[in-house]
Parts: C-alpha cells; sequence; structure tokens
C-alpha cells in the first residue's frame, strides 16, 4: 500500500492549467445531451466508508463515528471524479456522524474549487451549499419551475457520473460491502489505494462504464452521507445564466426519460 500511495504516476489528477480544465469540460459537455451543461470538470459527493467501531485510543470521540441514519459506523470520504468514472480527488473528511458541507469545508478541495477560473464549475447535490464554483440542483418550489426542472434535468444527466463511479469501485473491491475490520490508520490507507487502482483499472480498460443514457442501474453503488439536503440554499449567477440558455435553446426535460 506504501508503494501505491508513494507512486506519482498513480496520483489524482485534478485539472489545474487551462488546457487540462478545457479537456475536462469537453469531456462531461459529450455526455450532456444537446451540450446543455457546459463548463463542469468534475462531480463531488460524499460516501459512507463503513467501518468497525473505533477503539478508544484511536479517537476520544467514537460515537462521532456513528451514523444515525444508515446504523452504522464509518467515515465520511468526500470523492470527485471525471468524465470517465476516475477519481480527481479523494480524502477521508470527517467521522461519519458527520454531513457532506461540513465534512467538504474541512478538505483542501473546498479551496481547490473555489479557485476554478470563471465558467468552471464542479456539481454536486444539495447536501453542498451552491456557489459560481459548485453548482447544485434547484430545491424546494424553486425546482417546480419548469426552467429550473430542466437545469436538474440535465445536470443530473453529468452528476449522476459520481455514483457510477461509486458502483463500479464497490463492484469490484467487494471489501467494501462490510465494515472494514482494521484500525482507522490502516481504513486510510485501504480506501486511498483502491480509488488510485480503480483509476487504473479504467485507464487500462478494464471497467465497462455506461452513458447516462444506457441502464446504469447496476454501476451505481456506495452509501451516502447521512444529509442529502442543506439548510443554505446558496446562490449561484452562474447557474442563472444556464437556466436562461437553456430556456433561450427551447430545452426542456424530455417527456420520456
Amino acid at each position: 500500500m506504501d508503494a501505491i500511495l508513494a507512486s506519482t504516476e498513480l496520483a489524482y489528477k485534478f485539472p489545474e492549467t487551462e488546457e487540462e480544465l478545457n479537456e475536462a469540460a469537453q469531456g462531461f459537455a459529450g455526455l450532456s445531451s444537446h451540450g446543455a451543461i457546459k463548463g463542469c470538470v468534475a462531480c463531488l459527493d460524499g460516501y459512507l466508508l463503513q467501518i468497525k467501531v473505533p477503539a478508544k485510543a484511536e479517537t476520544c470521540n467514537v460515537k462521532a463515528y456513528f451514523s444515525g441514519h444508515y446504523q452504522t459506523y464509518g467515515i465520511n470520504v468526500q470523492d470527485a471524479c471525471d468524465h470517465q468514472c476516475r477519481f480527481v480527488y479523494a480524502a477521508l473528511a470527517a467521522p461519519g456522524g458527520a454531513n457532506d458541507i461540513a465534512a467538504y469545508r474541512k478538505t483542501i478541495f473546498n479551496e481547490m474549487v473555489q479557485n476554478l477560473p470563471i465558467r468552471k464549475f464542479v456539481i454536486g447535490d444539495n447536501a453542498y451549499v451552491c456557489t459560481e464554483t459548485l453548482l447544485t440542483p434547484f430545491s424546494g418550489k424553486e425546482k417546480k419551475h419548469p426552467e429550473k426542472d430542466a437545469f436538474n434535468y440535465y445536470l443530473s444527466q453529468l452528476r449522476i457520473r459520481i455514483k457510477q463511479t461509486f458502483g463500479l469501485m464497490t463492484n469490484k473491491w467487494r471489501i467494501l460491502h462490510q465494515p472494514l475490520q482494521m484500525s482507522i490508520k490502516n481504513v486510510a490507507k485501504t480506501f486511498m489505494c483502491i480509488t488510485r487502482l480503480h483509476n487504473f483499472c479504467i485507464n487500462e480498460g478494464c471497467a465497462n462504464i455506461v452513458n447516462a443514457d444506457d441502464n446504469f442501474e447496476n454501476e451505481i453503488g456506495g452509501i451516502p452521507s447521512d444529509i442529502t439536503e442543506t439548510n443554505i440554499a446558496g446562490h449561484s449567477v452562474l447557474r442563472n445564466i444556464i437556466v436562461q440558455e437553456l430556456a433561450q435553446r427551447d430545452l426542456e426535460r424530455p417527456t420520456f426519460n
């Protein structure tokens, strides 16, 4: 595991340069029907990594690792993927009882996303706060508006990629189907190795990646974090601009999906 984690060739590669960002955005745009959503460079989501009950010698707050919703102990992992279902970032961010926005704010990925240039952004669900560089779906009464509902539909076409990434990973490494029976230190090393090997398998063509319009039910896996919607709606000028662009192009949610 130490050798895998020390390998620069297996390290995560979040796009940084203008060329890398444009290439990442083109990849996601190719997945979006009619090229509806342009500028996405990654998809973000939280994942509950199940673990055994932590020993008191490992943590001063064992209860913090307990997920009340799933009735199991775990660690909140914050992950981001590219359009090919490869991890571009992963971090064991917080104990399993934490929600996604709290865990996300503890990571350096938060700062990386904030520093994205104009019209480049990451997509997340409503567990996160919508900003100019982190776009989330409309929720509550807003999502009933036809134009905003259309935005949610096209956004979900791309956002499903992180769910597929989790599914591909857990279907291959079935050790993740049960709580990991090891120390928290080794849990971190094991998961980080799995994500890197996951990327290696995709690069080598050893994974069956499906398109958003295909039947991907069997490719979705993993356990989401406890809280799926934040109480802070957030605001984004860019999100409103994209809504207007979709309306000008008469793009709506299809009657039949």
